[in-house]
């Protein structure tokens, strides 16, 4: 069991958010959910799609606002992580989804990144823009943690 995901996290499965879960074709959804069980010993199959679900919640939410610079849990920042590895299809994703690439910028090791004064209010001000835009939101992914979040999302455009 690794630090990000506690007993009770990994053995509880949640209904699937269909909106969101339907963003990627079954092939590409086993490809990563199976990663995350790889990368994480003791993670079962429903805490991983969780983790997914979470991750492209959050990818919709940077496609629909693409200046904001959210935050997100190093929890569902694994989703996000496995995903972005995936380069091809990571990019054919948010060319689909945002019309633009939807960058992930690490926070760094002191905490910091170029963007940290963008993430002003951190995981709370994302929540509450995905719960604003109708997008289900698993808690237990998202809080919990010491940690505060792992990186910032930000479209190619803002970069440029």
């Amino acid at each position: 069991m690794t630090e990000l995901f506690s007993e009770s996290l990994v053995r509880v499965e949640l209904p699937h958010r269909e909106h969101v879960r339907a963003l990627l074709d079954d092939m590409l959804w086993g490809r990563l959910t199976r990663r995350i069980v790889l990368e994480y010993p003791g993670l079962y199959l429903p805490a991983a799609e969780r983790v997914m679900n979470e991750a492209l919640g959050f990818l919709r939410l940077l496609a629909q606002e693409p200046r904001a610079g959210y935050a997100l849990s190093p929890r569902v920042g694994v989703g996000w992580h496995v995903f972005v590895l995936h380069t091809r299809e990571y990019a054919a994703f948010c060319a689909g989804l945002a019309g633009r690439f939807l960058h992930h910028t690490p926070r760094d090791e002191d905490g910091t990144s170029a963007e940290a004064g963008q993430r002003a209010g951190g995981v709370v001000r994302t929540l509450a823009a995905m719960r604003a835009r109708g997008l289900a939101v698993d808690e237990a992914l998202w809080f919990g943690m010491s940690t505060g979040t792992c990186c910032v999302g930000y479209a190619e455009e803002v970069l440029a």
